[in-house]
């Protein structure tokens, strides 16, 4: 057999197989109301549509360098600066890539070995596993509680740390649970972290634009800078300016790795789309990009209480907490497989419910045990209201025909 045996057991997206289902469903002539996959109902903002004219009409068409232009990755620090406050890098410490999961791809395959470990806090994105299992390294997966809004403790790091650890992923505003680590428990960890220097940190900010009660999204290198030098920051375009297909991510981090990641990317993708790039360039620490963020904190927050005010109606809905950023809620479904229209119907763990509401339903989640958390689903309200609304009414409904 020609595919790998790595490969064979390699599951594929489970956001992206839900959202195939209900495009499927779609095409049947039904209407389906689509919470699985993280991607804003949004246009970007419109001064990259400009600059992506502008960039058109200068004619650019030529391969670009494989980590990405100089003029990006200076505006990719200004912008770092202006919106994270994390500074101390220069475009050399940069990679640009074709979206933020081929920065963690790279970053994974350029350091892991076969005995090394990643610690990866659950529940986790879907992707971060799968990479570190195509490197052939071994996941140290850390459970992380609700009653602990689903945040890794120093203690659970500390223990979970041993002489094979290279690195640990970080992931604040979280998806799936849209958790927000707080500036006290960063510091905790970090205190931790201090103590095994060996113990690279990949910290995905991918969702920093979307912090609801921080005018600032609280980081790792706010309380200890001096984990700089051993530390991933990942960002790009795809949450924060609704661009998910104009597909550019970035990397900032030591420049052994960044030269690593560089070297990766050349035997793959090369260098990012000349166009797009041009156009981020030009756009990213405009007035306009500033005034765009602000808006869609303010969309996503409305749409977030929307949400939370709905579900709270579902069985198990009460015990829901308010998430802090992303555009996730974690909705804690065992209470509703109790009930009796479920139970009927014989579906018992978060997966069947997710399929037959799906089915039945036609209303498509995700669920939590794709996420390394049985017993959940994940809603994504990157949705317009009446698509939140109309879904969890189709729930109700269902509910009450008995």
């Amino acid at each position: 057999m020609i595919i790998s045996n790595t490969v064979s057991k390699l599951a594929p997206s489970a956001t992206l197989q839900m959202s195939k289902k209900a495009k499927f469903l779609e095409n049947q002539g039904y209407k389906v109301f689509d919470f699985s996959v993280g991607e804003p109902d949004l246009f970007p903002p419109d001064v990259l549509f400009s600059e992506a004219l502008n960039a058109i009409k200068s004619k650019a068409h030529t391969y670009t360098p494989v980590s990405g232009t100089l003029p990006l990755k200076d505006s990719i620090l200004k912008y770092t600066e202006k919106y994270q406050n994390l500074s101390g890098w220069t475009a050399r410490q940069v990679c640009v890539s074709t979206g933020a999961k081929q920065v963690i791809y790279n970053a994974l395959m350029a350091s892991l070995e076969t005995s090394d470990e990643v610690i990866i806090p659950s529940p986790y994105w879907v992707s971060y596993p799968a990479i570190v299992e195509l490197a052939k390294a071994r996941q140290v997966f850390v459970p992380c509680e609700a009653h602990n809004d689903f945040k890794l403790t120093s203690d659970q790091l500390e223990r979970a740390i041993t002489h094979k650890t290279k690195w640990l992923i970080l992931n604040s505003p979280n998806n799936p649970t849209g958790t927000v680590y707080d500036t006290q428990t960063l510091y905790e960890l970090a205190m931790i972290l201090m103590k095994f220097p060996s113990v690279f940190i990949l910290s995905d900010d991918i969702y920093e634009s979307l912090s609801y009660t921080h005018v600032l999204c609280p980081h790792l290198l706010h309380v200890c800078p001096e984990l700089q030098s051993r530390m991933l920051v990942v960002n790009g375009i795809s949450k924060s300016l609704a661009a998910t297909g104009w597909r550019l991510g970035w990397g900032i981090g030591p420049d052994s790795l960044i030269e690593a990641m560089e070297k990766i990317q050349s035997h793959s993708t090369s260098g990012s789309c000349c166009l797009v790039q041009k156009s981020v360039e030009h756009a990213l620490n405009t007035i306009e990009i500033e005034s765009y963020l602000n808006k869609n904190r303010q969309i996503f927050s409305s749409r977030r209480d929307v949400l939370m005010k709905a579900l709270k109606r579902l069985p198990g809905g009460e015990a829901l907490k308010c998430p802090e950023g992303a555009f996730y809620v974690f909705y804690p479904c065992l209470e509703l497989l109790a009930h009796p229209k479920i139970c009927g119907l014989g579906w018992k763990t978060d997966t069947e419910l997710a399929e037959g509401m799906l089915q039945y339903m036609q209303v498509c989640t995700v669920p939590g045990s794709e996420f390394g958390k049985s017993g959940y689903l994940r809603f994504s309200y990157a949705v317009s209201i009446d698509v939140i609304k109309e879904g969890v009414a189709q729930i109700e409904n269902f509910l009450k025909i008995c």
